[in-house]
């Protein structure tokens, strides 16, 4: 919900479940790092769902680290 209590959802994106592992930790870091953007609320639910999507097409829901910082 947002703060004057409307509800807000995104669907889910179709993708092939390899592993539930992480998805739950994903969507959480997706949805806060946007939040922590200052990003509205649909966008922080799309990033979430993003991340908990990529999340589990990977066993344990590790991340590819070809690109490291």
């Amino acid at each position: 919900m947002d703060k004057n209590g409307k509800v807000i959802s995104v669907p889910a994106l179709k993708v092939e479940v390899v592993d539930t592992i992480g998805a739950g930790d994903a969507f959480a870091a997706g949805f806060l790092a946007a939040r922590l953007a200052g990003k509205d609320m649909k966008t922080c639910l799309t990033s979430g769902v993003e991340s908990a999507t990529d999340a589990v097409g990977l066993v344990g829901g590790q991340p590819d680290n070809s690109n490291e910082f």
